[in-house]
């Protein structure tokens, strides 16, 4: 039994310990934000991650406005005209809570691809 749990410990060592790893998306100078304000949001021109290694070559925001599904997509890192636009939208017009989402992303690290979670992101007044 005791060996039993040890294998176990280590597995969730090992787990949470990649978990660790995991690259986390940074905007700004704000690793993995959980909240935005427009002007925040605004001031960004590109999706990086918190490793150097990792190189993004497109992903897409989504978000709910008026009951409909939103999405928009970027065909290289950085942050559209059209992505500042869907925000600055749900900014003044959305329903709370004023969520949106990194979501899609095509990342490469050491020219491999990789997963990137989706990232979830509240926009404050």
């Amino acid at each position: 039994m005791k060996k039993a749990s040890s294998i176990l410990l280590l597995f969730l060592l090992i787990f949470s310990v990649s978990a660790l790893a995991q690259p986390k998306y940074v905007i700004g100078q704000k690793t993995a934000p959980k909240e935005l304000t427009l002007p925040e949001w605004q001031q960004y021109k590109e999706l990086q991650t918190n490793d150097p290694l990792v190189k993004i070559s497109s992903f897409s925001i989504r978000f709910v406005l008026y009951d409909r599904d939103m999405e928009i997509v970027s065909t290289t890192s950085a942050i559209s005209e059209e992505m500042y636009e869907g925000i600055e939208l749900l900014s003044k017009m959305g329903e709370d809570p004023r969520d949106f989402y990194i979501d899609k992303v095509v990342a490469t690290k050491n020219g491999k691809p990789i997963q990137l979670p989706q990232h979830k992101i509240h926009l404050v007044k």
